[in-house]
């Protein structure tokens, strides 16, 4: 018989280490047993509704924005300079982390993270497991902040990359200017 610990254990290792009471609810761990694991050890909790297995090995540099998209729920992913720091184009160094979510959070948030409302027909696709806007639209938006040849630079280096292809590539060097 599989045991709770075990079921959990199975849902980190297909979610990067992170248990959710939602994840565990579908595989039948009751929210109850969720929270006495915790207090047992079998997971830690780390955010609001995010729980993450201690025996899973950190997946890379990313860790703390897969916790905080779990933590904001469905639908929200990363945007922006957020997206492009994920992906490796450019060397923007952001100091927040930019999200967007189709709803409305109306508890405190740390003074870094910056949530925008995002259109209920978004385009997310997953860079590194993470969900984010694509690099074609995260490029146009940082447009107006980065200097010219640096945004260029950008530009190529999503293409060489292949994060964007051939028609994106000619629209993006066509607002180079």
């Amino acid at each position: 018989m599989v045991t709770y610990r075990e079921m959990l254990r199975q849902i980190a290792l297909e979610n990067d280490g992170y248990v959710t009471p939602a994840l565990a609810r579908v595989r039948g761990v009751p929210d109850v047993e969720l929270r006495k694991l915790a207090a047992r050890g079998a997971v830690e909790k780390r955010e609001r509704g995010v729980y993450r297995d201690p025996y899973y090995p950190a997946a890379d540099d990313f860790d703390f924005l897969r916790e905080i998209i779990l933590t904001l729920g469905a639908g929200v992913h990363a945007c922006g300079e957020t997206t492009l720091q994920v992906t490796g184009i450019g060397e923007l160094n952001p100091k927040n982390v930019y999200l967007a979510s189709p709803r409305r959070h109306r508890r405190k948030m740390p003074g870094t993270w910056r949530i925008r409302s995002a259109p209920p027909d978004a385009q997310v696709k997953k860079y590194h497991g993470i969900p984010s806007q694509p690099v074609a639209e995260a490029l146009v938006e940082v447009r107006p902040a980065v200097m010219a040849d640096r945004w260029e630079a950008m530009v190529e280096d999503a293409y060489q990359e292949g994060f964007i292809r051939g028609k994106q590539y000619r629209e993006l060097k066509g607002l180079v200017g």
